[in-house]
C-alpha cells in the first residue's frame, strides 16, 4: 500500500507539473518559482504518510487544468495543503515572527509667553510631527529584537518646499535574550527606554518630540508577587572612545513588590559617575558628579480611595562639594461611584534646595531624568527642584471615550537664594543674595482626552500662569497662555 501510495502521488504530481511547465512559456522563465516547487515535490515524497483521498482528488482534478499558470497556481495550494511540515508555509511562519507597529503624533502649540528667563514676552506658535516605525524580531525561542526608528520635525524647519533634514534616527534598538539565566531571567542589552514607578524619577518622557533612550543592558527577573531590575547605562561619551575615562555613567537597581492586593511598594537606588569634569561646584572649580539617589515608592487604593507618598535622598560629591538633598511627594483622592466618575485629589510635592550657595554643601535636589510635564504643570515652568507644589485635582468622565480634568498650581520655593528652575532642571531666575518673595505663582490647567476610535487619541487643553511675588520682584512678570492640540494614531 505505501509503495502504491508514493507511485500515484509521484506520478500525478509529475504529470501535472510537467503540465504547468510546458503550456505556458511566460511561466516556464520564472525559474525560482519552478526550483522551489520542485522541492516541495521532493519533500512530498518523502511525506508518505498523507491520506488518499487527496490524492485522489488531486487525480480528479488533472482534467480541469487548461493552462500552465492556473496548473501552478493550484500545484502550489494543493502540496501546501498535503505536507504537515510548518517549512511548507514560510509566509506565515514569518509572519508570526516579525510585528511591525508605529505611531503619526502631530501636536500644535502657541503661548504668550515662552521664557520667563529673558523677560521678554515672546510668544510663539508651532506644530510638532512625530513619526514612529518599529519592528519586533521573534528571532527564535527566547531571543527577541527590537528595532524602532524615529522622525521628529517641527513643520517648516526645512526652510523651503524643496529642503531635507537628516532626521531619522534610532530611538530604540535592542536584544532580549529572555530565560536567560534561568527562567523568568531577562537580558536587554542596547538603545532602549527606561521607566520606573510614576516616572518622577526615570521616564522616557513621551511628551517630548524626541523622547529618551538610554544605550545600556539592562536584566530583570519577574517573581509571582514581585520583579527585581538592575540596568548600566552610558548618557553620554564625551570624547572619542578610549581618550580618556570620562563616560557619564547611569546605573541603578529597582525592587517592585505587588504582594498586597491593590497596592504597590518599591525601593530603588540610581547611581551616577559624570567624569568629565564639566560641573561647576559652589567656590567656582570644576570637577565630576558623583552620587546616589535612593527612595521608597508607596501606592494603593481601598475602594474609591486613592493614595501614594515617595521618599527620596540623595548623596555624593559635586565637584568637590558635599550633596545631600531630599524630596518627597504625597498624595491622595477619591473616585466616586457615580456616572461621570467624578474625581477629587490633592498633592504636596517637596524638592530641597539650597540655602547657603557659598558653604560647600550642595543641597538642591536632582531629580534626575522626570516626566515633570505629567507632575509639575503643563506649562513646564516649575520642576521638583527647590520648591513645594501644591496641588488640586478635579476629572470626571462623561463616557468611555472621554475624560476632562482641572489642576491648579501653587508653587513656592524652598530657598529664595537658590534658583526658580523650568522643568529642563535649569535655572529661569536666581537671586543669590535672597531676600525676595518665594511665591512664584498659580496655574491652571484645563485638559481633554478623547478616543476617537480604537487607533486614534486627542488631547486638547489651555493652562495659563498667573505670575507671584516672587516673579514681580525679580523682573518682568507677563501673564502666560497656552494652547495644544495633539492627535496620536498608533499602529
Amino acid at each position: 500500500m505505501k509503495n502504491l501510495f508514493r507511485w500515484r502521488a509521484l506520478t500525478a504530481l509529475i504529470f501535472l507539473g510537467f503540465l504547468a511547465g510546458s503550456t505556458t512559456p511566460l511561466w516556464g522563465q520564472d525559474q525560482p518559482d519552478t526550483s522551489k516547487l520542485m522541492e516541495k515535490i521532493r519533500e512530498l515524497e518523502r511525506k508518505s504518510a498523507a491520506s488518499d483521498l487527496k490524492i485522489q482528488a488531486l487525480e480528479e482534478r488533472l482534467a480541469t487544468y487548461e493552462s500552465g499558470e492556473f496548473a501552478r497556481s493550484e500545484l502550489e495550494t494543493l502540496v501546501n495543503g498535503i505536507l504537515d511540515d510548518d517549512d511548507a508555509r514560510v509566509t506565515p511562519r514569518k509572519a508570526e515572527m516579525l510585528k511591525i507597529g508605529g505611531q503619526f503624533r502631530f501636536r500644535g502649540e502657541y503661548r504668550t509667553t515662552k521664557n520667563y528667563g529673558t523677560g521678554v514676552d515672546d510668544g510663539t506658535d508651532f506644530v510638532i510631527q512625530r513619526t514612529r516605525l518599529n519592528f519586533d524580531f521573534r528571532i527564535i525561542e527566547n531571543l527577541r529584537a527590537f528595532v524602532e526608528l524615529q522622525d521628529s520635525r517641527l513643520w517648516g524647519e526645512e526652510g523651503s518646499v524643496v529642503s531635507d533634514l537628516e532626521g531619522v534616527d534610532i530611538h530604540q534598538a535592542y536584544v532580549d535574550f529572555e530565560n536567560a539565566f534561568g527562567e523568568k531571567w531577562t537580558f536587554r542589552v542596547g538603545r532602549q527606554e527606561l521607566k520606573y514607578g510614576d516616572q518622577r524619577l526615570i521616564s522616557p518622557l513621551d511628551w517630548h518630540p524626541v523622547g529618551r533612550a538610554w544605550d545600556g543592558v539592562r536584566t530583570w527577573f519577574e517573581g509571582d508577587e514581585f520583579q527585581l531590575d538592575a540596568f548600566v547605562t552610558n548618557v553620554r561619551e564625551a570624547h572619542p572612545a578610549g581618550e580618556r575615562d570620562d563616560d557619564w555613567v547611569f546605573a541603578g537597581a529597582y525592587f517592585h513588590y505587588t504582594g498586597i492586593e491593590d497596592h504597590v511598594l518599591d525601593a530603588y537606588v540610581f547611581y551616577r559617575s559624570y567624569a568629565d569634569g564639566s560641573f561647576v561646584n559652589e567656590a567656582g572649580g570644576t570637577g565630576d558628579l558623583e552620587d546616589a539617589t535612593f527612595g521608597l515608592h508607596f501606592k494603593g487604593k481601598t475602594g474609591g480611595f486613592s493614595y501614594m507618598a515617595e521618599i527620596v535622598g540623595q548623596a555624593g560629591d559635586r565637584a568637590g562639594d558635599d550633596v545631600w538633598a531630599f524630596a518627597w511627594v504625597a498624595k491622595a483622592g477619591y473616585t466616586f461611584d457615580t456616572d461621570w466618575k467624578p474625581y477629587i485629589g490633592a498633592e504636596w510635592t517637596f524638592a530641597s534646595g539650597d540655602d547657603d550657595p557659598t558653604d560647600g554643601d550642595y543641597e538642591t535636589f536632582d531629580p534626575l531624568f522626570p516626566f515633570g510635564h505629567a507632575y509639575q504643570g503643563f506649562l513646564d515652568i516649575f520642576a521638583w527642584r527647590n520648591g513645594h507644589d501644591i496641588v488640586g485635582h478635579i476629572s470626571v468622565k462623561p463616557r468611555e471615550d472621554w475624560w476632562l480634568g482641572v489642576d491648579v498650581h501653587y508653587f513656592l520655593l524652598d530657598s529664595d537664594s537658590d534658583a526658580w528652575y523650568g522643568a529642563a532642571g535649569t535655572p529661569i531666575r536666581r537671586v543669590a543674595a535672597g531676600g525676595v518673595s518665594n511665591d512664584v505663582g498659580l496655574e491652571l490647567d484645563i485638559h481633554a482626552k478623547h478616543d476617537l476610535n480604537a487607533a486614534t487619541k486627542l488631547w486638547f487643553g489651555y493652562s495659563h500662569f498667573f505670575p507671584g511675588d516672587y516673579v514681580d520682584d525679580t523682573g518682568s512678570s507677563p501673564a502666560t497662555d497656552w494652547v495644544y492640540f495633539q492627535m496620536t494614531i498608533n499602529f
